[in-house]
């Protein structure tokens, strides 16, 4: 199920900006403000931000910087 969120990811190009939105037990990924895919599902949003802000994510730096830290 997440390799089928990531398969949604497009090139970015100058400008580009994404955004994942959770709301109501719903991921959403929005390329531009379209959407491109949503998911269904608490424990599967839960698990695909672990991997962006969990204790352990994929990039510390990355997480920071989403977060908003210098």
């Amino acid at each position: 199920r997440s390799s089928a969120a990531s398969d949604v990811y497009k090139r970015q190009g100058d400008g580009d900006t994404y955004a994942m939105v959770y709301q109501d037990q719903q991921l959403q990924l929005m390329l531009n403000d379209e959407p491109l895919t949503d998911e269904q599902g608490d424990r599967f949003a839960k698990a695909y931000l672990r991997i962006w802000f969990g204790e352990r994510p994929y990039s510390n730096n990355l997480k920071q910087a989403l977060l908003g830290n210098p």
